[in-house]
């Protein structure tokens, strides 16, 4: 199929040797986004190759233009691919990946998706972003990008299947023999199976073609894609429109999956000045109801926020020298996500945050479990602590269609996508192509 339009396509991944690398639960990751620094020294020396090496190379002290993470990267890179470590599969495949993982200790979910190709388009057609992104990170993606070539890790989307004609033409491939089957530190199974039926492959992709695509999670790197995109075209510019740098690895999981979880990522406020509790609360009160807890009755107080869900908007506020947590609730914000009315109303308007400085980790800090965020803001004296419950997905995707960009850290889709199952080398005198 050679379509100078084809949206969704297979690619040769380039995957670790099985007979290089015995054990594959050692050498993967999750994103880098996620990674503590204690954790990247873990797996550092876990072993030497590690995906962490290439994704999220340590700095050192002398690093200079020459000699950085990022050259590094790929030179552990090239070297890895020269002596074999990873090697390109021979067919042109999609990648069917399943997670099976535990939430809230007892319940078992499974979640299934595929890996292929996106072909790259600025957003405001097919590809909507939910989510603002930030300069940091997309700098030192694209530094990544430059210097390696490569997508270690897929963008998450996520695409209407009403009628299940995707996610049966793939099912059959579940009963066969997965290529990877393995278990991570957070006791996530990840398996993954290769699919290189030309049929099925061309079948697929024509019914991806019009799916309009919702990015869950991996928007700096979509943007950086655009950007290397933008300079492979100047340094390239009678590459063939099918060239491997208009594309970029995806991961593809259709919106109905009971799989698709979002958990809450909340939010602590640092070095707020002269921070006053009742005058928050009173300014609060112009908009909003509170409820107030005693802090003794902590569990109280989080089953209240849990209640929430699906039947009302607020969130919860805890403030440092406070000795009450607050449920703070509105019935005429129907249709507005929690997280937007935090960062509209309590941030913009009474703690006065811009978006720049809610970008700033010294100035906001985003948190995913609620005992960190209790303990930031009891350790300090001028904290000010958001409890969110998470957003449902369709919440999310009625958003997007809106054209609303919701703040940073609005979802998080668990689990993460693990890196170092399958690569995307791009080299620009080559075509993709099923």
């Amino acid at each position: 199929m050679k379509n100078q339009t084809q949206k969704i396509a297979p690619f040769r991944a380039l995957r670790y040797s099985r007979e290089k690398v015995r054990d594959l639960s050692q050498v993967i990751a999750p994103p880098y986004d996620v990674i503590s620094g204690e954790l990247q020294r873990h797996l550092y020396e876990q072993n030497p190759y590690n995906v962490i090496r290439l994704e999220l190379g340590e700095r050192s002290e002398t690093d200079s233009s020459k000699d950085n993470r990022y050259t590094r990267s790929a030179h552990d890179f090239g070297e890895w691919i020269q002596n074999g470590i990873l090697a390109r599969d021979s067919d042109p495949s999609f990648y069917l990946y399943q997670q099976e993982f535990t939430t809230e200790g007892e319940k078992r979910w499974r979640r299934r998706g595929f890996f292929a190709l996106r072909r790259l388009e600025e957003f405001g057609g097919a590809v909507r972003p939910h989510e603002t992104t930030m300069e940091g990170p997309k700098k030192d993606r694209l530094q990544l990008m430059q210097a390696c070539h490569a997508n270690f890790s897929p963008i998450f989307m996520i695409y209407p299947d009403p009628k299940r004609e995707i996610v049966s033409s793939l099912e059959p491939f579940y009963n066969t023999e997965p290529i990877i089957d393995i278990v991570d530190r957070d006791s996530v199974c990840h398996q993954l199976w290769q699919v290189k039926d030309p049929e099925i492959l061309r079948a697929v992709s024509e019914k991806m073609e019009q799916k309009t695509l919702l990015i869950a999670d991996g928007h700096h790197r979509y943007e950086v894609g655009l950007a290397y995109r933008r300079e492979m075209l100047q340094k390239y510019p009678k590459a063939d429109s099918q060239a491997p740098f208009h594309y970029i690895l995806t991961y593809f999981n259709e919106m109905d999956d009971p799989g698709l979880i979002i958990f809450p990522t909340h939010r602590v406020v640092l070095k707020q000045a002269a921070l006053d509790s009742s005058r928050i609360l009173t300014q609060l009160r112009g908009e909003f109801e509170i409820e107030s807890f005693q802090s003794k009755n902590r569990t109280e107080f989080l089953q209240a926020l849990e209640e929430l869900k699906g039947h009302g908007s607020g969130f919860g506020l805890v403030m440092s020298r406070d000795q009450k947590y607050h449920l703070v609730t509105s019935q005429k914000s129907k249709g507005v996500l929690d997280v937007i009315q935090v960062h509209e109303t309590l941030f913009r308007k009474i703690l006065g945050i811009s978006e720049q400085e809610e970008r700033n980790p010294e100035r906001v800090s985003y948190v995913k479990e609620e005992a960190a965020l209790f303990k930031m803001v009891e350790e300090s004296s001028e904290s000010v602590g958001i409890l969110l419950n998470a957003p449902r997905t369709q919440e999310v995707i009625e958003a997007a269609e809106r054209g609303v960009i919701l703040p940073p850290k609005s979802t998080y889709f668990y689990p993460k996508l693990v890196t170092g199952l399958v690569f995307h080398r791009i080299r620009p005198e080559e075509t993709v192509s099923i």
